[in-house]
């Protein structure tokens, strides 16, 4: 097995010890080495908690890319439903909305279909 030379390298360049990112990922320093050294392959959750812990990406930290920037996180998206108000509108102008509302919606369906 390989290793994972840049996550010593990560490590080195933040002038941290194995057990101290061993603790920042809740993990037995010795595992962490066997992870550092390639003796053991680290779990995908492992992976996850040193990429936030470098502010980094799992790929990043695998060699499959060589962008250190993290992805952006998700937004997130709220169900809750939201009123309007179209006080003074006519029933044109209020009809006008709600169809724009309804392309939007359309257009996060077709979004999320891809």
């Amino acid at each position: 097995m390989a290793g994972y030379k840049r996550v010593r390298d990560i490590r080195e360049d933040s002038d941290m010890t194995q057990a101290q990112v061993a603790d920042l990922i809740f993990v037995n320093r010795r595992t962490y080495s066997c992870y550092e050294t390639g003796a053991h392959m680290m779990p995908p959750e492992v992976l996850g908690r040193l990429a936030d812990a470098f502010d980094t990406s799992v790929d990043y930290l695998m060699g499959r890319t060589d962008e250190k920037t993290p992805y952006p996180k998700p937004k997130k998206v709220t169900n809750t439903p939201r009123k309007i108000d179209v006080t003074g509108l006519s029933e044109e102008q209020i009809q006008h909305i709600q169809n724009f509302v309804d392309d939007l919606k359309a257009l996060q369906d077709d979004i999320d279909l891809e």
